[in-house]
């Protein structure tokens, strides 16, 4: 009665319903039965009122009892999955964690298990759990390596991995993720593409720490992604204080014509801008690092992300040095106006 309840949008006739059928104990009567579709039904009507805080309590007690009656019912993965939910909003997430847990050590190869080994990565992460982050993510990857959140779960592993400071695991998983994406997919993931290269650099800087690196980084082998790395890694140790090398870098790759803004991609030009602007938080007061800022803003307004381009041409009218570099940063912003 519930379900059919529901099927036709009548919620509080479903919890009526519902309520009556926990009245006469159908579901109770026998260990291993759940009878009636009590679980289906608890589950519907917990979808259909997710909000409301009494039925959030009212529908992890009887979760709860559920379980006990009978662990291995092939109802118990979809309301154990939704009961993580419900004690993640009641603030209680080691039971959140338990639910997950339960559902992917019971159930390992259930559709539903790739989505509790996901939100059990992300509450991981929350807690700052790294080994428990990376068992998650790989557990999704083994449970649905094509899954639909496939790239997303292998970015995550990598930033894992590198938290854990496993920096050759971080970037095993991060060349696998971008050798995903290239080259067609690259353009419409840039957003996971970018943060991947980061991780990568990251992982990567400090074995890039003099020209002779980016020189043998540029060979003529080097793999799709290396103008991109090459620039996050610039920006890692512009971050750690390191402009001088930061700056030779950006002159070294000016020179080999790799940062024409006609003809680079839009995920080397965000990479430039986050070079550049990690060098004005280094040295604010180079002439040269002013110079490059004046790139980073034309690239910024090929970007669409003019707002951060006036900024940036604001900030060089107010504190560059250099006169001619402040007359260029105001007829530029005159032009946009």
């Amino acid at each position: 009665m519930a379900e059919c309840l529901l099927a036709g949008g009548d919620a509080v006739g479903a919890r009526a319903a519902y309520a009556d059928l926990r009245r006469l104990g159908v579901g109770r009567a026998r260990e291993g039965d759940l009878a009636g579709g009590e679980a289906f039904a608890l589950l519907a009507l917990w979808q259909a009122q997710p909000d409301e805080i009494g039925h959030r309590e009212d529908f992890l007690d009887r979760v709860g009892e559920l379980r006990g009656i009978d662990p291995r019912h092939d109802r118990l993965p979809a309301l154990l999955l939704a009961a993580a939910g419900a004690y993640g909003g009641s603030g209680r997430p080691a039971e959140a964690e338990d639910a997950l847990a339960d559902l992917v050590r019971a159930w390992p190869d259930h559709e539903l298990a790739a989505a509790a080994w996901d939100d059990l990565g992300a509450m991981r992460l929350e807690l700052e759990d790294w080994d428990g982050a990376v068992d998650a993510y790989r557990g999704y990857l083994r449970n649905s390596p094509e899954g639909e959140r496939e790239l997303d779960v292998r970015c995550l592993l990598a930033f894992a991995h590198l938290q854990q400071g496993q920096r050759e695991d971080a970037a095993s998983a991060a060349i696998s993720l971008l050798e995903r994406l290239e080259p067609a997919k690259k353009e419409h993931h840039e957003t996971l593409w970018n943060e991947t290269v980061k991780i990568l650099a990251n992982a990567r800087a400090s074995g890039v720490d003099d020209l002779r690196d980016i020189r043998q980084q540029l060979g003529a082998s080097a793999p799709i992604w290396n103008v991109d790395l090459l620039l996050a890694i610039l920006a890692v140790h512009a971050g750690d204080g390191d402009g001088a090398l930061a700056l030779s870098g950006l002159d070294l790759l000016q020179e080999r014509s790799l940062l024409e803004l006609d003809g680079i991609t839009d995920t080397v030009k965000h990479q430039l801008v986050d070079c550049c602007l990690a060098l004005r938080g280094a040295r604010p007061d180079d002439a040269e690092v002013q110079r490059w800022l004046l790139v980073a803003a034309e690239a910024l307004d090929q970007l669409d992300r003019q707002g951060e381009g006036g900024e940036v041409l604001q900030w060089l009218r107010d504190h560059a040095a250099d006169a001619s570099v402040r007359r260029e940063a105001r007829e530029r912003q005159l032009r946009v106006d």
